[in-house]
Parts: structure tokens; C-alpha cells; sequence
């Protein structure tokens, strides 16, 4: 809802002749002046008028006023207030935003109306421009021996127009300007006095003007700051990585600290420094491994470490690759024409669920090895069809989606005999 404050100026004294009742006369006020009132945030949008009272009152003092409003792309006058206004001043509600508005005044007394005033300037109903209200009080975020980093919010109430920028304030003697004009929400001061003491406020400026300053900032000195080192990670961070096979990938990890912390990195069993390339700055660490293979899965951790303190951080890389090895791999029985293998699962499965075992076996006296099988879904397989007395070779592989992984071989021959299992070296 829009709403127009319309105000009358006092009305011009002067006298009234006598005139007989049926001669009375009611002269039309002189003009209709309109001020902007109010602005958005509000019902609406209101404005102010004046209008001059009527030269001449026969009948009577004037009791009130009757406004009409008309859009400007209308030739009907629409009738604003119910019962005559009896001060200068009143509301107009019901404008449409945007909308063009012409108004005109009618004085009333015991003889009736005047005829209306000439139109008021046509009025655009829309929100009036004026100074942004102050941003928050600026935050203290970092500072060196020389600088100060502050943050602030904008102000709630932009005044209207857009906020071009912030400035610092200049009104007092004590008060100096540290930042140009800036639309950032953050800024850093520099040149600043080493373990001087600072206060910080800000003023917020649109096409109008400048707000009042906000509040001042707490007091703070030019100095470096220390901090225990820490990790600057987000919750990805934390998240187990899943890279392909032969392809390269990088662990950065953000870190905080004054002074400077030292950084180590470290994988069990893994000299990084070799298998890798680590890259530190004052503000990150990061460790890149070429060509990953399924070895570089696991647990990697990096350490920053100043004499305020110490922090560790563990990273989990899951490379995805075939299987590694089956491990325990043995003869468990032997007859006449079978032996019957037994093994464990991979102690990396490349990232994916071992999905079938392949069994192959080989005669000691032939090279090649011949496959017994590859869809094996046990820890277990019987191999029949074999020579009796002849040594044989097993070797067992996991497969999974994302291939056939890496052998693992029995310890021993195996001859094949229908006395008790006998595994036995065979160079």
C-alpha cells in the first residue's frame, strides 16, 4: 500500500465582505504543493502537499478539505479522503508503485465546496533516495607489524540505491582516511606504526551520500599475530580420495600458523620424498604422486609443527586397480589325482571387491602355466585331473572390476601322491 501525506499552508487572512447567503461564495484554493514524505519500509509510499487556503471565506470559516487523486493515464478523479480534512496535512493511501499521480483540493465550509484547485505537478510514486544507515562494526581479523586486516558487514538499509562503497570517516581531527573507496566487505590498512594502536570504523556511501560512521572497532595494535599451527580443511577434505590406476593426483592441505610451522609428510613403509613430489608455502602443503599404482593406496599423513605447537592431519588415497596378491596360498590335501588349495583375500583389494579367483597351475618340468580355472568364488579350490607322482605348481589371483590382478604362488611343489599331503621344494 502506497501512501501520500498531503499538507496546507495556513491559510491567507483577509476579511470578509457582506454578502447575503444566497450570494455566498467559496473561492477555489490558490495552490497544491507536493513534498516526499515518506519512504519504503513503510506500507507504502507517501508524500507531502501544501495548499494555500481560499482568499475569501463568505460563509464562514473553512471546516475541512476534500482531495482527489487521478493517474495520469486516467481522465477520472478518484475521491481520496471519506470526510473532509480539517488541518493541512493528510495520508493518501492506496498509489500503485510507479504510477503518475496528479492531486487537486477542494475547501468546504457551511456553503458547501469550492470549485477544485488547479492540478497539483504530476508525482511519480516511488521510493525516495537517501544515505545508506551504517554498516556493523568492523572486525579485526589479522594484522602484521605494519597492517591491520578488517571485515564488516553492509548496512541493512541501502537508502534506496545501490551501495557504491566504503570509506573510512573524516569528521574528526583524530580520524584520518585508511581505505580508499572499496566494495569489498574486507579490507587491509597498511603503513601502519609497528605495535601501534588502532581503531577502525567505516561509513557506507551510495549515489546520495555518505552514512554515519559505524561503531568503532576494538582497539588493535600493528603487530604480527601468532597462532598454534592448524588445518584450514573443509569436510572434502576429509573424504576418502578414489583415483584411477596410472593416474596422477595431488593432496593439498591449507594450513594456519605464526610462526611458520615445518611440514612432514609420511606413508608407512613409503619414503615420499622419493615416491613423490611435496610443494610447501606459507600457507599450504601438497603432495603429488605420479602414475599411482595400487601401492600408493592407504593412509598418508601430514604433520605442521612450530614451537607454539603441533598438529596432524590424515589423509585416506584409495587407489582403484586390480587386486593385489591372495596371501597365505597352500596345499591343504593331496590325492592320487587332486590337490586342494586354500588361501586368504588380498590385503588390498585395488579398491573394489575381489569378484572371482582365478587358479592356474604348472608342471615342474614346463614353463607355462595352464588356467584351472577363473570364476572361483571360495577361498578354496580342488584341483583334479592331475599326473600322479608328477610335482605341480599353484598360484592363485583375486579379479575385480576393475581387473585381473597379481599372481600369488604355493609355497612349494606339490607331488601328487595318495599317501598324506606332502609339499615339497622343487628348485
Amino acid at each position: 500500500m502506497l501512501k501520500i501525506l498531503l499538507a496546507l499552508a495556513d491559510a491567507v487572512k483577509y476579511p470578509s465582505p457582506l454578502l447575503l447567503a444566497t450570494h455566498v461564495i467559496l473561492l477555489v484554493p490558490q495552490k497544491l504543493y507536493l513534498f516526499l514524505r515518506t519512504r519504503s519500509g513503510f506500507s507504502g509510499l507517501s508524500l507531502s502537499m501544501m495548499v494555500t487556503s481560499p482568499l475569501l471565506m463568505d460563509a464562514g470559516p473553512i471546516t475541512g478539505y476534500v482531495i482527489e487523486r487521478r493517474e495520469k493515464t486516467s481522465m477520472r478523479w478518484v475521491r481520496v479522503n471519506r470526510d473532509p480534512v480539517p488541518e493541512f496535512t493528510t495520508v493518501v493511501t492506496k498509489l500503485r508503485k510507479g504510477c503518475e499521480y496528479d492531486f487537486r483540493v477542494y475547501a468546504e465550509n457551511a456553503a458547501g465546496l469550492s470549485p477544485p484547485s488547479e492540478p497539483s505537478a504530476t508525482f511519480r510514486a516511488v521510493d525516495p533516495l537517501v544515505v545508506p544507515s551504517r554498516p556493523t562494526k568492523p572486525k579485526i581479523v589479522n594484522s602484521t607489524k605494519d597492517s591491520v586486516s578488517i571485515v564488516w558487514k553492509p548496512p541493512t538499509d541501502d537508502g534506496g540505491a545501490p551501495i557504491l562503497g566504503y570509506s573510512s570517516p573524516e569528521e574528526l581531527a583524530r580520524w584520518v582516511e585508511a581505505i580508499p573507496l572499496t566494495k569489498s566487505l574486507e579490507f587491509t590498512i597498511t603503513g601502519l606504526k609497528t605495535d601501534a594502536e588502532y581503531e577502525f570504523c567505516v561509513k557506507a556511501i551510495n549515489k546520495v551520500g555518505s552514512s554515519v560512521r559505524s561503531p568503532y572497532s576494538n582497539p588493535s595494535a600493528a603487530k604480527d599475530r601468532t597462532a598454534e599451527p592448524s588445518f584450514d580443511v573443509d569436510i572434502e577434505m576429509r573424504k576418502v580420495l578414489s583415483v584411477k590406476h596410472g593416474t596422477a593426483f595431488t593432496l593439498n592441505v591449507p594450513f594456519k600458523g605464526n610462526p611458520l610451522p615445518s611440514v612432514t609428510w609420511a606413508k608407512e613403509g613409503v619414503d615420499l620424498k622419493v615416491r613423490g613430489t611435496i610443494e610447501s608455502t606459507e600457507s599450504s602443503t601438497s603432495l603429488t604422486i605420479e602414475k599411482s599404482t595400487r601401492n600408493d593406496s592407504g593412509e598418508y599423513t601430514v604433520t605442521i609443527e612450530s614451537p607454539l605447537g603441533k598438529a596432524t592431519l590424515p589423509v585416506v588415497v584409495k587407489v582403484l586397480d586390480s587386486p593385489g596378491p591372495p596371501v597365505n596360498v597352500k596345499v591343504s590335501s593331496v590325492t592320487r589325482d587332486s590337490a586342494t588349495l586354500t588361501w586368504d583375500p588380498p590385503e588390498n583389494d585395488g579398491g573394489d571387491a575381489v569378484k572371482a579367483y582365478h587358479v592356474e597351475k604348472r608342471e615342474a618340468s614346463k614353463k607355462a602355466w595352464v588356467s584351472v580355472t577363473g570364476n572361483c568364488h571360495t577361498l578354496t579350490y580342488k584341483v583334479e585331473d592331475l599326473q600322479e607322482g608328477a610335482i605341480y605348481y599353484f598360484r592363485v589371483i583375486g579379479e575385480n572390476e576393475y581387473g585381473v590382478g597379481v599372481p600369488q604362488d604355493a609355497k612349494a611343489g606339490t607331488k601328487i601322491t595318495g599317501n598324506i599331503c606332502t609339499e615339497c621344494l622343487y628348485l
